[in-house]
């Protein structure tokens, strides 16, 4: 079964409950949450859309960067199963290299503290080019999960 699921909020569910703290609930990879990755890979082609958005007792003008570093901090504990995706041919190659792709999503004006020049500054930070170390969703001198698979995975078979 091939499986492209357009949102989830298990990034904000790994930072716990922000009226009760930090919950238990383990990583990207495998939690108690409804998506983790090791079920995922369970299909024959994985996609997951996961979305950024926060309560309102979560500091607005800071909600973004919060929730994007923790995303790249748990795709980079992860980079053999992920690869942070921009469009469908980078997903298609993501499943032919045995990998789940991953799409962020805003939820909400919140996230970017209700200032629509925020989407652009958003965007660029989580579509940077990641040919370049450094860029893009991992942030380490490593190649990113993306670069590694690039053109040297044959053609994906169409979903």
């Amino acid at each position: 079964m091939k499986l492209f699921d357009g949102h989830c909020d298990t990034i904000l569910g790994l930072m716990g409950n922000p009226k009760s703290g930090p919950l238990p609930v383990g990583s990207l990879f495998e939690n108690q949450l409804q998506v983790d990755l090791k079920r995922g890979l369970e299909m024959e082609a994985y996609a997951q859309t996961f979305a950024l958005f926060g309560f309102r007792e979560m500091c607005y003008s800071s909600i973004f960067d919060t929730l994007y570093d923790r995303f790249v901090s748990e795709a980079d504990a992860c980079s053999e199963h992920l690869c942070f995706c921009r469009s469908r041919s980078e997903a298609l190659n993501a499943a032919e290299a045995g990998k789940a792709a991953a799409f962020l999503s805003i939820e909400g004006a919140e996230v970017i503290g209700c200032d629509p020049s925020k989407l652009e500054e958003a965007a660029a930070k989580a579509c940077a080019d990641s040919a370049s170390p450094g860029t893009g969703p991992t942030r380490s001198p490593a190649p990113t999960p993306r670069s590694r698979i690039g053109a040297s995975v044959p053609r994906a078979r169409t979903w």
